[in-house]
């Protein structure tokens, strides 16, 4: 995989951001009408919508300039009247700024949409969201280590059932970006110290993330990544289906696993 300014691409690039686009699409008309119903218990709810892109590079595929998730979701979280707060999280202060310049020249300011890009490593800047009593938050965190060392490779499992233990995070879901040749990797060097940790197939991972339910998409590329939303809501579940994401315990999901594991 080659990478610039910490940003990985490869062949399997545009169809992760295409599933992006096809879980974002359905994903926000969803929850506008859930926001919209819920707001008269704004003295539980946060009445935003929060999304967390947790490496969000400069907002582009640095090969085609394409549209990367920040932009994407921003592109679709305007056509909603719901106020959105976004958390994007880059440990390259080059990408910070052009993500900034990107934001202000494309989309100029809309009105429901706050943006906070912050400059840092995800895996130290995240768990500082989980300190306090907040009331309950709507969201989605995309956590997307393509290029980005983050725990040894892998998607960080532990930073994301960490945020799940914190009791305003219940109804934020998790999309993920996963490697699940790089977890077989290292399940194959369980014998090095430091590595006892990882001796677990995907199953074993989303079991600590924290969450009742997650679907999965068919890999892709050499690395056979696979997108994977995991949720507290089964209605969620089924009606991703007809974006290409599996329930985990259906034929088609089990069927991927065996696959990928």
């Amino acid at each position: 995989m080659a990478t610039i300014n910490g940003i990985g691409f490869s062949d399997a690039t545009p169809q992760k951001y295409e599933n992006f686009k096809s879980v974002i699409q359905p994903y926000l008309l969803i929850y506008d009408k859930i926001l919209g119903k819920h707001r008269k218990y704004s003295n539980w709810m946060d009445n935003k919508f929060h999304y967390f892109d947790i490496t969000s590079g400069n907002g582009r595929n640095p090969k085609t300039g394409d549209m990367g998730s920040p932009l994407l979701f921003i592109e679709e979280a305007i056509k909603y009247k719901n106020k959105f707060k976004l958390h994007l999280i880059e440990q390259n202060i080059e990408n910070c700024e052009s993500l900034i310049n990107d934001i202000c020249n494309t989309f100029k300011s809309p009105p429901n949409i706050e943006c906070v890009i912050i400059n840092g490593n995800s895996v130290d800047i995240l768990p500082s969201f989980f300190i306090g009593k907040k009331k309950k938050r709507f969201g989605l965190v995309f956590a997307d280590p393509n290029g980005v060392k983050l725990d040894k490779g892998i998607t960080p499992f532990d930073l994301l059932r960490d945020m799940s233990d914190c009791g305003c995070y219940s109804h934020t879901d998790y999309l993920i970006n996963c490697n699940s040749t790089q977890i077989k990797r290292n399940r194959g060097v369980k014998t090095v110290a430091g590595f006892e940790k990882y001796d677990k197939d995907l199953n074993g991972y989303m079991k600590d993330v924290g969450k009742k339910y997650w679907c999965l998409t068919e890999p892709r590329g050499n690395a056979n990544w696979t997108m994977i939303l995991a949720t507290n809501w089964w209605e969620l579940i089924k009606k991703m289906k007809s974006s290409g994401f599996y329930w985990n315990k259906s034929k088609k999901g089990q069927e991927i696993l065996n696959k990928i594991n």
